[in-house]
């Protein structure tokens, strides 16, 4: 939350919750995104009766609900969700690849030509496959997971496209809108 003043000083959020916007992020984003209060219990999606789980979220759900071990629980499986998060991107990368064999054709080029084919890719080959990177950069461009920002509170009274935006108003921007809609100022914000 870049206009919040416990982002740059995390203390406030112990030190002033209410003052700091900390208490009314906490409110609004556990409504925007569903998360029950504490000690409530999680409406979790179960497995379907396949005997072969469909992805990592249905393995520890299993593990969960087979008591095989006091540490899956519940509160840890909303923390990593964010795995599935990541197995989406992917996904989307590789449908993507699949879709563009032009794309891939160059980016396999571009790998292959950067670290051969006698090892694995490193951070210190990054600089010199910039066409890799813009691969990756449009894959999460098209698939940001959750299509909404991070909430942010207006400080003071900020007029944006002629619309009043009061002081301590919460605004949750649209990727969506904003980079892949037809009236996004990019040229093409359909595709790679």
């Amino acid at each position: 939350m870049v206009s919040a003043t416990f982002s740059p000083y995390p203390m406030l959020k112990y030190i002033a919750p209410d003052m700091s916007g900390y208490n009314l992020y906490v409110k609004t984003h556990l409504r925007l995104w569903g998360i029950p209060a504490s000690g409530t219990k999680l409406p979790i999606k179960r497995p379907t009766t396949r005997t072969l789980p469909r992805d990592f979220m249905d393995i520890y759900i299993n593990a969960i609900e087979s008591n095989m071990s006091d540490t899956f629980t519940e509160d840890q499986l909303v923390g990593i969700s964010g795995s599935e998060t990541t197995n989406n991107t992917l996904g989307f990368v590789f449908l993507g690849l699949i879709t563009n064999p032009d794309v891939q054709r160059r980016a396999q080029g571009e790998i292959d030509a950067v670290v051969g084919k006698d090892r694995t890719p490193t951070l210190h080959d990054r600089p010199n496959m910039p066409y890799v990177e813009c691969v990756a950069l449009e894959a999460l461009r098209m698939f940001g997971g959750r299509a909404l920002t991070l909430p942010h509170r207006a400080l003071k009274d900020t007029y944006l496209g002629g619309y009043l935006i009061p002081k301590d108003t919460l605004i949750v921007g649209n990727f969506y809108d904003c980079m892949l809609s037809t009236s996004s100022v990019f040229e093409n914000s359909q595709g790679i």
